[in-house]
């Protein structure tokens, strides 16, 4: 899907809706739809986390870091641990250039407060209301989520909290 940003070099950002890629890989694997029932305890909603960091393609040693890249990805906590244990199994929300977010008004802070806004937007379909899961038979489950929390480096947390860190001498 697409998100409208206030950029004239990208006003519009693509990116992987999370409730979109859920019901699909749960449409196209019936061992996902399992793992994902396995991982709900009726009345109780899920556990989403988001991660994000900066990377840099190519060489990570070069000194000219022009084509760096935020990287958001998520997953749902309550997922097995040999799930949670593989990077390459967090699904990816959406990459964007680093120089983008940073003409952005608030810099990565709005870009995350955006990124939530997909998963739990004012209007419309919502984690909050629940996603659609296809189970082996044809059988469905709706489960619901909530956010559990940000899980990134201390660069990125004062990024999206507009903290100085370490640094700060003031509360």
């Amino acid at each position: 899907q697409t998100m409208e940003l206030p950029l004239a070099a990208l006003p519009r950002w693509e990116y992987c809706h999370p409730m979109a890629l859920l019901h699909h890989l749960s449409v196209i694997s019936s061992a996902f739809g399992d793992m994902m029932l396995n991982c709900t305890v009726p009345g109780a909603a899920l556990r989403i986390i988001i991660y994000i960091d900066g990377i840099c393609p190519g060489n990570p040693l070069r000194p000219e870091k022009s084509r760096t890249l935020q990287a958001i990805y998520w997953a749902v906590a309550d997922w097995p641990q040999w799930v949670l244990q593989r990077t390459a199994v967090w699904p990816c929300f959406g990459t964007i250039r680093s120089k983008l977010v940073k003409l952005l008004p608030g810099g990565v802070a709005s870009l995350m407060k955006r990124v939530l806004y997909a998963f739990w937007p004012r209007e419309g379909h919502s984690f909050a209301d629940g996603v659609t899961i296809v189970l082996a038979g044809g059988a469905r489950l709706v489960c619901s989520a909530i956010f559990s929390g940000i899980l990134a480096d201390e660069k990125a947390h004062n990024e999206i909290t507009g903290t100085k860190g370490a640094s700060g001498t003031k509360c």
